[in-house]
């Protein structure tokens, strides 16, 4: 596939197993400095980028349950049978995301059992969302990173009520359920709104992707991925054990450790210590325009 005109910034669909395709393109940026990529990336594109990781789904003789690879239907049903067994006491898990209702089960398992997850390498998009977030105690080994993007409330969020019955289906159940399980969990809602917003997206767009029948959502934006500042899960009541980057520094050793042969997202590292309220980001994202989709391509409005 062909790199796209240099004036399209990077695109990302709501489908999330389409993530695993991101294209190579990645900033080492100084905490919260909102820098625009140097290479436009597309999401979904043909174009490997992200290494597959091996897929597991296992539970070790001392009663660890393991998960890694990409998050699927057939993984979630796996891990609900591991985690109803006896002496299940933690997740450790390895996952660049998947499909959002399959994370959002784990994550329900998760809760229902009061098991602990420990990030080893990544957790990224749905696996950040979903299967880490709702842990009783959240855990992240050396140069592992936990890094955040949209979530479909924050999707459905930029879409005007009027056009919300057109939309997927499962954009709309996905939104639900996570909304629940953060809500079970004591989550503050900002967390499944503010990425949308870090990610600095532009603008958004209503295409056919999953269905004909059905319109799902794109949208521009400068990064793909974002790590919060650690202070930001404590500000908000969320206790975070081990590892986490402290400077640009850590998170560079960080992002070549998870991502050694250099294929990886843009991601920003920092930014806001504490989150602006919810009916703030709500507003702001409600605020986003629509985007140009005129001769098939998407452009700034």
């Amino acid at each position: 596939m062909s790199d796209p005109a240099p004036d399209i910034v990077p695109l990302c669909v709501s489908s999330e197993s389409r993530i695993g395709n991101w294209r190579k393109a990645f900033i080492p940026c100084a905490l919260g400095i909102a820098l625009r990529l140097a290479t436009p990336t597309i999401a979904g594109a043909d174009t490997p980028s992200i290494p597959d990781l091996p897929y597991v789904v296992a539970r070790l003789p001392d009663g660890t349950l393991k998960l890694s690879g990409h998050i699927d239907d057939a993984m979630a049903r796996r891990f609900h049978e591991l985690a109803a067994g006896k002496n299940a006491r933690r997740v450790v898990v390895t996952s660049y995301g998947g499909d959002s209702l399959s994370a959002i089960s784990i994550g329900e398992d998760i809760q229902r059992s009061g098991l602990s997850v420990v990030v080893e390498g990544a957790c990224m998009s749905a696996c950040a969302d979903f299967v880490f977030l709702p842990a009783r105690q959240r855990i992240v080994r050396p140069n592992s990173l936990v890094a955040f993007h949209h979530t479909s409330s924050s999707l459905l969020r930029m879409v005007p009520p009027s056009q919300l019955g057109a939309l997927s289906p499962k954009l709309r159940e996905e939104a639900q359920r996570g909304e629940a399980l953060f809500k079970l969990g004591r989550i503050p809602p900002k967390f499944y709104l503010e990425p949308q917003l870090m990610l600095g997206t532009q603008c958004y767009a209503l295409i056919n992707v999953s269905s004909p029948n059905y319109f799902d959502i794109a949208y521009m934006s400068t990064y793909d991925a974002w790590v919060p500042d650690k202070s930001y899960f404590t500000n908000a009541g969320l206790a975070v054990e081990g590892y986490w980057p402290v400077t640009a520094a850590d998170f560079a050793q960080a992002w070549n450790s998870v991502f050694p042969n250099k294929h990886g997202v843009a991601m920003l590292f920092g930014g806001p210590r504490q989150m602006v309220d919810t009916e703030t980001q709500r507003r702001l994202l409600e605020s986003v325009p629509r985007c140009d989709t005129s001769g098939g391509r998407l452009r700034l409005p």
